[in-house]
C-alpha cells in the first residue's frame, strides 16, 4: 500500500485480530499474510488529528514462501521500532531489511536509527546515517524520501558546524517539500534555514529565510508560525532594532498563549 499519510494496518483473520503494521512514517507499507483463511484489513491513520477523506494505492503480489516469513519478521521488527524508538529493535529491523534486499525499507530505516543517534545527543554519527538514507533515495528517485533525509542531513551538519553541507542539503529539502506541495515540512525546512544563517550571524539573510517560512506556516501551523515570529525578534534584537523585535515577539506570544496545547 502507498501512504499519502502515516498509516496503521490492522489485519483480522477469521474475525480475530493478528497483527497490527506500522513500519514506516511515509512511502509504501506491506502486510504479508501467510496463513489461509478470510482476512479483513483496516487502514487508520497513526495521528488521531487525521481529517477528512485519503485516497491511497493498494495493490496484491505473490512471492515465495521462503520470502514471505522473512517479509513477514521484516515488517512486524520494523512496526516494534518504530514505536519504541530503540537503537538494538532499530538494527535488527535493518539487517532483516538488508536481507530482503529492499532499499526503500533499509534507506527509512537508515532515517530512524539517524533519529535515535540525535535524540541521544550525537548528531555527527546521525548525520552519517541520514546521509546513508539520502544516497538511497536520490538512487530511488523517490522525492519525498530525498527531501527528508536532506532536510534531517542539514539539521546535524549544521549542529556539528558543516555550514556549507548543511545549506545544500537544507536548499534540497525545501525544494523536495516544494515539489512535494507539503506546506508543513517546506515552511519548517525555511525555518532551518533561517536558523542555519543566524548561528553564522547572518541576521539578513536569516530573516530572509524566515520570512518565507513565516509565509507558508502561518496557512498550516500556528505553533510553528509563532515560533518563526519569535526568531525574527531574537535576529532583529541582534541588529539593535529593538521595536521591531518587540512588535515580533510580543505576537509570537499571543499565538503562543492561543495555541499552547498545540505544542
Amino acid at each position: 500500500m502507498q501512504q499519502p499519510t502515516d498509516f496503521q494496518l490492522i489485519v483480522t483473520l477469521d474475525g480475530l485480530r493478528v497483527s497490527v503494521v506500522d513500519s514506516f512514517e511515509f512511502g509504501p507499507e506491506s502486510v504479508t499474510l501467510l496463513r489461509s483463511g478470510e482476512y479483513r484489513i483496516d487502514v487508520q491513520p497513526v495521528l488521531s488529528t487525521s481529517s477528512g477523506e485519503v485516497g491511497f494505492d493498494v495493490w496484491r503480489e505473490d512471492i515465495p514462501h521462503s520470502q514471505a516469513v522473512l517479509q513477514e519478521q521484516a515488517e512486524a521488527q520494523a512496526t516494534l521500532s518504530k514505536k519504541s524508538r530503540g537503537l538494538d529493535d532499530i538494527k535488527r529491523s535493518l539487517d532483516l531489511w538488508q536481507q530482503l534486499e529492499d532499499s526503500f525499507s533499509i534507506a527509512r530505516t537508515h532515517l530512524k536509527i539517524g533519529d535515535n543517534r540525535l535524540a541521544v545527543g550525537d548528531p555527527s554519527v546521525a548525520r552519517d546515517s541520514y546521509e546513508k538514507a539520502l544516497e538511497l533515495c536520490i538512487a530511488l528517485f523517490d522525492n519525498r524520501c530525498i527531501a527528508e533525509a536532506a532536510n534531517n542531513s542539514g539539521l546535524t551538519s549544521e549542529q556539528i558546524g558543516d555550514f556549507p553541507v548543511a545549506l545544500e542539503r537544507l536548499e534540497r529539502a525545501a525544494e523536495g517539500w516544494k515539489r512535494e506541495s507539503n506546506l508543513l515540512f517546506e515552511g519548517r525546512t525555511l525555518s532551518n534555514l533561517g536558523l542555519l544563517f543566524r548561528r553564522t550571524g547572518d541576521f539578513r539573510q536569516a530573516i530572509s529565510f524566515y520570512g518565507r517560512a513565516r509565509q507558508v506556516l502561518q496557512k498550516v501551523d500556528a505553533v510553528s508560525y509563532a515560533r518563526v515570529l519569535n526568531n525574527l525578534g531574537l535576529c532583529y534584537t541582534s541588529l539593535t532594532e529593538y521595536d521591531r523585535a518587540a512588535s515580533y515577539i510580543n505576537l509570537a506570544l499571543t499565538i503562543y498563549r492561543v495555541h499552547r496545547s498545540e505544542e
